[in-house]
């Protein structure tokens, strides 16, 4: 539940982004606030002035001027809230797309830890959900223009109607209360319904993924019956609508019972009001003038407090509605580097007491540190890592050296760290326990920027972009032709690419235009390697992308980029060992550790090796030589 303190938070955050979006639509809104405060105060002093000046005989020029002046004011102050709402309109778009682009802009400077956590993964989607089909920021500005008009109306009829009669302004702030009261009873039917809103938007996102992203459409067609997902994705937006349907009944309720309220309120403002135009019994007797005036104030007063009090509810319950997306957009940034401290109970007590050692003698300090023109040597030192949700280490004091100009590969079963040992050379995280050096300095040092651009890697869950072939390629706009041409031809993809109508210019998928191509899922991860080849990097990394290769072409792409890094250094996972015939050294992990580090026919001499069974079954399936 949030508390006073958490909604103003949420209300200035939100505020601020949409100021970055767009200045001029959080004036124009503004404007229209002020307009109909000025436009109502206009109507309650001027017509008293003019009717009271019938018994004070005011001059037949000044009630012409005060004519034309309330007519001439309420013309223009009327077409105020008329084009700022039009400009609203044309401009709430270009602020939603702005929001997306500084959720964007979140993500790309949070660390990368986060990506991989469900938690704010989860969180991150209830944001999306909320920026494309609610849109609480777009509400909170609309209200906060209603609430800012029904509050300087209040103000200012409020002074008016404490020297008018003090009796009569605390019977109608007792009712006022009241309808605030229930204004609380419907924003606590939202938070409720805000916070089954999380559960059931995880619930749609699941089935969203499953039911209709392109990659899952063979399994949802061939496996399960037609409605099959359908039908589950309705029972969950059957189980929201009904909470709606419980809100919306609390709303309706609360408004009727505001309504009801606010007709008493005239009432004896009527009452109360006509009683002083014609007697001296509930005190001074008042004017003509004065009897139209506080009419029209106190009728103001209590149907702008109405507006203030709904106004207030449904800015709360768009800032309710809101709370993920802050939530979000306020993360905390994690710097790289900082990173929670060993976990010893983890580790058998023999290997606890000799890192707590060694942890006590080496003491060092970590300093920025240009990054080095050339990677002469990479050195692990008894690193230790888990991830930030799992409960055991990935990596064990993994040590190893790899130099300048060397070809390894690191092999091992299923969840033995390869790509592990890849995220932390990245610096995607960092280890809890042990250093990696670059030429002996921790690359810690280094502007994490200024290190990756040394590096270049491919994932096995590697992204191609709806962009072109050069754009893919070159990660940039302003892209080189040539090596553009050189490194297709390197990864022999040329004569492909040449053939498409658009050449390299050509859109990879059709998502976002009419004659984009589709590539085999071979040809897409050739893409991704003269991606890594365009780079130029003094370390190149291919963790796995030839999975979806056959092993003669896997085989053949390693012996081509074993020639093509022949001056850089190059770390290649797979399960499929056909790399390690073209490499210097093969690292072979199990368990988090470095069981061997030798060279491919060495370690063939260790028939009882994991690395020996590993390479002789898939020499007996693949025909490797």
């Amino acid at each position: 539940m949030q508390t006073l303190k958490s909604r103003i938070k949420i209300y200035f955050f939100l505020l601020g982004l949409t100021w970055r979006a767009s200045k001029k639509l959080v004036l124009a809104l503004i404007a229209t606030g002020v307009s109909q405060i000025l436009r109502l105060l206009i109507n309650v002093f001027i017509p008293k002035y003019l009717i009271d000046g019938l018994s004070a005989g005011l001059e037949l020029k000044n009630y012409i001027i005060w004519g034309l002046f309330l007519l001439f004011s309420n013309v223009v102050l009327a077409r105020i809230p008329g084009f700022s709402m039009a400009f609203a309109k044309s401009t709430l778009r270009e602020v939603g797309d702005y929001f997306s682009y500084f959720m964007a802009e979140k993500v790309m400077d949070l660390d990368f830890s986060y990506m991989e956590d469900k938690e704010y993964i989860g969180l991150k989607e209830q944001a999306d959900f909320l920026l494309v089909y609610m849109r609480p920021h777009v509400s909170m500005i609309i209200y906060s223009i209603d609430l800012m008009k029904a509050a300087g109306v209040v103000l200012s009829v409020l002074a008016i109607a404490l020297s008018f009669s003090l009796p009569l302004l605390l019977i109608l702030l007792l009712l006022v209360l009241i309808q605030m009261q229930q204004g609380r009873r419907s924003v606590r039917a939202v938070n409720r319904f805000v916070q089954a809103l999380k559960v059931y938007n995880a619930k749609i996102m699941a089935r969203v993924r499953f039911a209709h992203y392109p990659d899952k459409q063979m399994d949802a067609r061939l496996l399960c019956r037609e409605a099959f997902f359908s039908d589950r994705y309705y029972d969950v937006i059957k189980e929201t609508l009904k909470d709606m349907e419980a809100v919306d009944r609390q709303q309706g309720l609360s408004l009727g019972v505001i309504a009801a309220i606010n007709v008493i309120g005239e009432a004896l403002c009527y009452a109360y009001t006509a009683i002083r135009a014609v007697s001296n019994l509930l005190g001074p007797q008042i004017s003509l003038g004065s009897f139209a005036m506080y009419v029209s104030a106190l009728t103001q007063f209590n149907a702008n407090f109405v507006q203030l009090s709904m106004s207030t509810m449904n800015l709360s319950n768009s800032i309710a509605i809101a709370e993920p997306l802050y939530e979000f957009m306020t993360l905390p940034r994690k710097k790289t580097g900082a990173v929670e401290e060993i976990d010893f109970k983890l580790l058998p007590p023999e290997e606890a007491a000799a890192l707590k050692l060694r942890q006590e003698v080496e003491t060092s300090t970590v300093e920025p540190q240009p990054v080095p023109d050339a990677i002469e040597e990479l050195r692990f030192e008894g690193v230790y890592f888990k991830y930030p949700a799992g409960s055991e280490y990935v990596l064990r004091d993994f040590s190893a050296v790899i130099r300048r100009g060397e070809k390894i590969s690191i092999v091992g079963l299923n969840g033995a760290g390869k790509t592990t040992v890849v995220k932390l050379l990245m610096r995607l995280y960092t280890p809890q326990a042990g250093t990696i050096k670059l030429n002996g300095i921790d690359i810690q040092s280094f502007e994490v920027e200024e290190y990756q651009a040394k590096v270049s890697v491919i994932f096995q869950d590697y992204k191609l972009f709806n962009l072109s072939i050069a754009e893919n390629i070159a990660c940039v706009k302003d892209y080189d032709p040539e090596r553009i041409a050189a490194v297709l031809k390197e990864v022999g993809l040329d004569a492909a690419v040449a053939a498409l109508p658009q050449g390299v210019d050509s859109i990879l998928g059709k998502d976002l235009v009419v004659g984009g191509i589709e590539l085999s899922g071979g040809e897409r991860q050739k893409i991704a390697i003269a991606r890594a080849l365009y780079k130029n990097a003094e370390l190149v990394i291919l963790d796995e992308p030839t999975s979806a290769l056959d092993p003669k072409s896997e085989a053949e792409i390693y012996e081509n980029f074993y020639q093509l890094t022949a001056n850089r250094t190059a770390i290649f996972i797979s399960h499929r060992l056909s790399s390690s015939l073209f490499c210097d050294k093969i690292l072979l992990l199990q368990d988090g550790r470095v069981q061997d580090f030798d060279t491919h026919q060495k370690l063939m001499q260790k028939t009882d090796s994991l690395y020996y069974k590993m390479f002789t079954t898939q020499q007996q399936n693949y025909l490797l030589e």
